[in-house]
């Protein structure tokens, strides 16, 4: 048993919405929090979705919010890259719905047919991002936020980084090979654990405007992580691997190697992510190959892990061990904040910088005495606390102590406060390679 103390710490909205759904929201443990906890997490998603509706330009390109929009801005713009990112998306999700072609939308709604009883109805909507390289990309999701909870878990873990870096570890030891995949689509190979219908829009070609039934997990839903999940993990025990006990997603299957020497074979799992540490790694991708559809058809040793680089490193005495570097996802980050910069006119520089660190040996933001920081320069001071924050998880501990000291002051910042995190960019700009 857990305490519930450390569940409300731990997971306070998955428990909240399983008081709500299993109508115990009333009773004295949680009726004065969970609607409290409720009501911010209402506050969260409405900022989220108006910085969402705030976003219109990605690295000078214009990001659509519809799908008209998209095949509206491709014919400004003389070209039909949109277009072909909402077909790809399509022709991939189209498994994920099927059509009811007795009634229309109207008459579901009104309770005329009666094979829909039970049904609840959703919208659905494309995503659209633009990538690094500039490649156009569309996301079909539903809005599962409208819908009732399932009386299903609808909770879904994923590995651990610090399970991830064991694993390099006990490959290094151990003189074993280390190979990863992704699984393309990988939600919508698990069935619909939801009674739930959608109206189909333009994205859908000749279904538009029909009543769509959605019989995969389909993105967006409340319950497609779990039902993913428990799918994934019923095809590994079939293959002989174990979950262990203190990480959930690594999994473990008694291994021979030729020479004759007993281990223990892993698996590490983060959500479509999987990664093998075996002394024959390719045989386990072959075998998940063979039921789910891989990533470009390939696997091979990791190249990436969470914005990382992976890649082996020879040490000093002549021995190779894995490693994680940060440079690439720390040069986006300044990018990015770059670009926050440009907004307001400015570029991202030094001042009068005479130290080598991040900041200067003598700040005391605790003495700051500048204008606080309007609501959307809140925001971004805690977007770039959250950017520090990952840098460090990915090895950049050089910036432990500076951003742990700015983290102090997210809830009120002041104009002082954001210059300094500047700094810390800026420090990051010119010292990109670190290894972990």
């Amino acid at each position: 048993w857990v305490a519930l103390k450390d569940l409300k710490d731990t997971n306070p909205i998955e428990l909240a919405e399983y008081a709500v759904a299993n109508k115990i929201a009333e009773e004295p443990a949680f009726k004065w929090w969970v609607s409290f906890c409720l009501q911010k997490r209402n506050r969260i998603v409405s900022k989220a979705k108006s910085k969402y509706w705030r976003t219109t330009h990605k690295y000078g390109i214009k990001v659509p919010k519809t799908a008209e929009e998209a095949l509206r801005l491709d014919k400004i713009n003389g070209n039909d890259y949109w277009e072909k990112s909402i077909k790809k998306e399509m022709s991939k999700v189209r498994v994920a719905y099927k059509p009811h072609e007795e009634h229309t939308p109207e008459e579901v709604r009104q309770g005329k047919a009666p094979e829909m009883t039970g049904y609840q109805e959703i919208t659905c909507h494309l995503v659209f991002d633009v990538k690094m390289d500039f490649t156009r990309k569309a996301r079909f999701v539903a809005n599962g936020s409208t819908t009732e909870t399932p009386a299903s878990i609808t909770y879904s873990s994923v590995v651990s980084r610090d399970s991830v870096r064991l694993a390099f570890l006990i490959a290094a030891l151990n003189d074993l090979d280390i190979m990863s995949c992704n699984i393309g689509n990988a939600y919508l190979n698990a069935p619909c654990r939801e009674k739930i219908w959608f109206k189909a829009g333009i994205e859908c070609g000749e279904h538009k405007g029909k009543v769509m039934i959605i019989t995969r997990a389909l993105y967006g839903l409340k319950s497609s992580g779990a039902a993913w999940r428990a799918m994934f993990a019923e095809s590994l025990r079939k293959m002989g691997w174990q979950d262990t006990r203190v990480d959930a997603d690594v999994y473990r299957r008694r291994g021979v190697k030729p020479s004759g020497e007993n281990y223990y074979e892993l698996l590490l799992v983060y959500v479509d992510d999987c990664m093998v540490v075996s002394h024959n790694p390719g045989r386990t991708m072959k075998a998940i190959g063979e039921i789910y559809e891989l990533k470009d058809d390939k696997y091979g040793p990791p190249e990436a892990y969470l914005s990382a680089v992976v890649e082996k490193f020879n040490l000093p005495d002549g021995k190779q061990a894995w490693s994680m570097r940060a440079d690439k996802y720390c040069k986006a980050a300044v990018e990015t904040v770059k670009g926050l910069l440009a907004e307001d006119g400015r570029e991202l520089k030094s001042g009068k910088r005479t130290h080598k660190g991040p900041l200067p040996p003598g700040y005391k933001p605790e003495l700051d005495i500048t204008p606080e920081l309007d609501a959307d320069k809140v925001q971004r001071y805690q977007q770039l606390i959250g950017i520090l924050r990952w840098a460090i998880e990915l090895g950049r501990v050089d910036i432990l102590t500076e951003t742990a000291l700015m983290s102090q002051y997210s809830a009120n910042p002041r104009e002082g406060h954001l210059e300094a995190l500047y700094l810390i960019f800026h420090f990051l700009s010119k010292n990109p390679m670190k290894r972990l």
